[in-house]
């Protein structure tokens, strides 16, 4: 009897074992599959063939924020790049070197009102063409510029970083064009890497400006570039200042102050028109502020501008052009400066050249810095011209450059030319 009631215990110890594991594990599966989740996200990816790149995906239920992760590498290096809030479905971006890029997108949300999230998607990969170096070649050399006389007994005067240095093309930029086609002269101080604004370097166009302006002879045109730099490098924006306001009050520390002093100074020594000209295309919300100060500008101080950001549209020439044209988004080859950005220019300076004067000039004597550099001479012959802008690579391409760009580049002190 004893051994049977043992028996039937031990078989219903098994029977309470079996089931308390068997709930368990049901249990594990419920709470697994019962877990809030999102569906992956469905994307796309392409370029125009510029340097730009453009991801779309596909909108997913209870979605609230898309996260966009882009990489060289497919397996590792992934760096958050955009938190897209729910209707967005794309991303772009003309901030990408040449070569492989690879992105995934996850999103996060609820679902029943519990937090959930989804799987990255797949990974999508997509090349960045390299540019075309021929854009440097023999065939767009300033002895291949032609010549129509436009303004010819002209002189003009440059300043600018970069883009008037003529930074990937060998120091031969549109103002070296310009005076080779049109008869011009002209005065041409370009330096990779410089601001508007005065940052302490003594390379910026404010003293710059200056010391042109008291060592130069009056020209009939003063065309002064508005820097990228300015807004990668995160100089103040500042504020127009109210009509009235003396020269001695403006900010030059600040992009709007450094643009009215320049200005100002110019009409009080040279009295002739004044234009500022844009950088080309860059996606930088700082540089749109800056290009919203410049209109600003432009109302109070009836200047002429050159507007490259918008005139210059990449889209308006095919991909394979704009890469013989451009070596990055910001920087042409001599191709691109001869065809496409020299033309933009020969076409809007005579309308500048008989603009009336301002007819506010603010009071006040203040003394120009000090200099310490030596005047930028004149150039009548572009195939003559003095010592080349300074170069330095730029953070959106690590394409190595052969010639003077390379050579120059390892000497510089600014790390990012723009």
């Amino acid at each position: 009897m004893r051994r049977a009631i043992r028996t039937v215990s031990a078989i219903l110890a098994v029977v309470l074992l079996v089931t308390a594991f068997g709930t368990a594990d049901v249990s594990a599966k419920s709470k697994k599959s019962g877990a809030a989740k999102l569906a992956r996200p469905k994307i796309s990816v392409k370029t125009s063939g510029r340097y730009d790149v453009t991801l779309h995906w596909k909108s997913v239920n209870g979605a609230e924020k898309y996260l966009v992760y882009q990489s060289t590498k497919k397996h590792k290096g992934y760096k958050l790049v955009m938190r897209a809030s729910a209707g967005t479905n794309s991303y772009h971006t003309d901030s990408v070197k040449s070569g492989k890029l690879y992105f995934k997108v996850k999103c996060v949300g609820k679902v029943n009102g519990k937090a959930a999230k989804s799987k990255f998607s797949k990974i999508k990969k997509v090349k960045i063409s390299r540019p075309n170096k021929k854009g440097n070649s023999g065939k767009y050399a300033l002895g291949n510029a032609g010549y129509n006389g436009k303004l010819k007994g002209k002189k003009l005067v440059f300043v600018g970083s970069s883009l008037t240095a003529g930074y990937r093309s060998k120091n031969v930029s549109f103002v070296d064009y310009l005076a080779k086609r049109t008869g011009c002269t002209v005065v041409k101080d370009g330096r990779s890497g410089t601001t508007t604004a005065r940052n302490g370097s003594g390379k910026d166009f404010v003293t710059r400006s200056v010391s042109l302006i008291n060592r130069t002879k009056r020209p009939d045109l003063f065309l002064c570039q508005l820097s990228a730099n300015d807004a990668t490098k995160g100089i103040k924006l500042g504020k127009v200042t109210p009509a009235g306001t003396p020269m001695e009050k403006f900010d030059t520390t600040t992009v709007a102050g450094a643009m009215e002093y320049i200005i100002c100074y110019s009409d009080k020594k040279w009295g002739c028109p004044v234009v500022f000209y844009t950088a080309m295309h860059i996606d930088n919300p700082r540089y749109k502020q800056m290009l919203s100060l410049l209109k600003q500008v432009q109302k109070k101080w009836n200047i002429g501008v050159i507007d490259l950001y918008h005139g210059l549209n990449k889209y308006s020439i095919k991909g394979k052009t704009y890469r013989l044209y451009m070596h990055d988004r910001l920087h042409p080859f001599k191709a691109g400066y001869l065809k496409w950005v020299t033309p933009y220019f020969e076409a809007r300076i005579p309308g500048f050249l008989n603009m009336p004067l301002r007819s506010y000039v603010p009071p006040g004597e203040t003394e120009p810095p000090t200099e310490t550099e030596p005047p930028t001479e004149e150039v009548t012959d572009p195939t003559e011209s003095t010592e080349p802008a300074e170069s330095t690579d730029p953070t959106d391409s690590t394409d190595s450059e052969t010639g003077t760009d390379e050579a120059e580049s390892s000497n510089s002190e600014d790390q990012n030319p723009l």
